[in-house]
């Protein structure tokens, strides 16, 4: 089974707006147009897994983090600890 990831629309405004970008330039960045963006965010639909690794690396970790949506408390607390090496705030 593949692992799909979403974004958590609001928190995403909410860097975006804070960063002085636009959603316009997070779709460029994702190679979508700015159509297929506000459908991806509204419809929930999941982003590829390039997409997902671009935005990490764009974003930074942490704040990335914040961003996506994970599927279960679980897997969310799985990777923080992963990727930060320190058990997660819950």
């Amino acid at each position: 089974m593949q692992v799909s990831y979403t974004l958590k629309k609001k928190k995403l405004k909410t860097w975006i707006y804070q960063n002085n970008l636009t959603l316009y330039h997070i779709a460029r960045l994702l190679h979508l147009s700015f159509e297929e963006m506000k459908e991806k965010l509204n419809k929930k639909i999941p982003f590829s897994k390039s997409q997902i690794r671009t935005l990490v690396y764009f974003m930074g970790a942490k704040s990335s983090f914040e961003v996506i949506y994970f599927p279960s408390l679980e897997q969310r607390t799985k990777i923080y600890e992963e990727v930060f090496g320190k058990e997660a705030k819950v």
